[in-house]
């Protein structure tokens, strides 16, 4: 894995995952909120010449894909997620991304509330209970009332689901290294440095901000 920039340790093994999958769905619906609120009125945004319809016969102009950022992300989390996938398949791990990054969290914050862990690894808090209940179907974790508040529920990982994270772990790490192979180390930090910059800049404008403590 890319060392941060200025920082020699190493990246949270879920951060690049985390990073692509919320940028590429903050790529999707930027432009219906900036719309829609009101925060940019269409007169005042600048639409590149290779986008702007033509004034002969109000057409939209061919658009290079290759030029757009929304489908360059999307095309990076889907490379993400595979290869993701395939290396914990191959291993014999039933796990997705977003139940890894939910056990790594878990693990950091034993006996968190089920609307902080949507919080913390940017996931809607209206599915997130589908995500929890199939890590406990799996044996990963369990959920118990809490002692301080009856009506809310904490998470922790079972000895199974610490084992599975603990093996898992470095095949997580090599996907990594695997998705940032294609640049050199100097460019893997520019990548990460960007790729944390604009998440944070673009995030607060859909849901809650992913706070920096967080995302860093």
């Amino acid at each position: 894995m890319a060392a941060r920039a200025g920082d020699a340790s190493p990246l949270s093994v879920s951060e690049l995952g985390i990073h692509v999958s919320r940028t590429a769905a903050l790529a999707s619906s930027i432009s219906k909120y900036t719309y829609q609120s009101g925060a940019v009125k269409p007169d005042a945004v600048k639409v590149p010449t290779h986008m702007q319809r033509s004034k002969r016969n109000d057409k939209v102009r061919t658009v290079d894909l290759l030029e757009m950022p929304g489908h360059l992300i999307r095309r990076l989390q889907q490379i993400a997620v595979e290869k993701f996938q395939s290396a914990l398949e191959q291993a014999g791990y039933d796990l997705t991304p977003v139940q890894f990054a939910a056990l790594v969290t878990i693990e950091g914050h034993p006996g968190l509330a089920q609307a902080t862990l949507a919080n913390l690894i940017a996931y809607d808090r209206a599915t997130i209970g589908g995500v929890v209940d199939r890590l406990i179907q799996k044996g990963h974790l369990q959920r118990k009332v809490s002692n301080k508040d009856r009506r809310a529920r904490e998470l922790k990982l079972t000895a199974f689901g610490r084992s599975t994270l603990r093996k898992a772990t470095p095949l997580v790490i090599e996907v990594q290294r695997i998705i940032l192979s294609g640049l050199d180390t100097p460019e893997q930090r520019a990548f990460m440095k960007l790729l944390r910059k604009l998440t944070a800049a673009t995030d607060d404008r859909t849901r809650p901000r992913w706070t920096a403590d967080v995302a860093d």
